[in-house]
């Protein structure tokens, strides 16, 4: 059965303000591109993204900006959050894993490609650390389940903040 995008309606969903959350990115990178996400309770986790690739999909972070997420049910990964509006983008999700690496460039530590779990996807984790000689999220499926316990299927407003310019700096370069 294929996943329409649809999702659970919550109750107080059209009566209050969605509650904000602020991802904010450091430079992308070949490796990936790494933030904070800092929830409105001040609660932080951290983020893993590919790098940016003009937007392309399975192949780039999303843009910065403003997106609604809402509880979903994936085929691939469950229930889980999903960004919507993401422009020129379907099925970008928030879920567990490590690498969020550019496959088609080589890692200069392992002489090997990048390694990723993402296609464009936001990986959550308790910290960053090094798996397998690349930069990776770590403790992702307990960062994960407590993200999900904290936002109990709520929607949300999501604020991504770059901290340079994608565009302009072309997407990082070689590690």
């Amino acid at each position: 059965m294929a996943w329409t995008g649809e999702t659970e309606t919550n109750a107080a969903q059209g009566r209050d303000a969605l509650r904000t959350h602020i991802l904010n990115r450091e430079p992308s990178r070949d490796a990936g591109t790494f933030g904070k996400l800092v929830l409105d309770t001040g609660e932080t986790f951290y983020t893993g993204e590919l790098p940016w690739r003009d937007n392309h999909p399975d192949y780039s972070c999303i843009p910065p900006a403003i997106y609604r997420c809402e509880w979903a049910l994936s085929p691939s990964k469950g229930w889980c959050y999903h960004v919507r509006n993401v422009p020129d983008r379907q099925n970008v999700l928030i879920h567990a894993g490590n690498w969020c690496g550019d496959t088609t460039k080589v890692n200069l530590t392992t002489t090997r490609r990048y390694l990723s779990d993402v296609l464009g996807c936001i990986l959550l984790g308790m910290s960053v650390g090094i798996l397998k000689q690349q930069p990776a999220i770590l403790q992702s499926r307990d960062a994960v389940q407590k993200f999900n316990d904290l936002m109990a299927g709520e929607s949300f407003e999501l604020v991504i903040r770059q901290d340079d310019d994608p565009v302009a700096s072309g997407g990082g370069g070689d590690e």
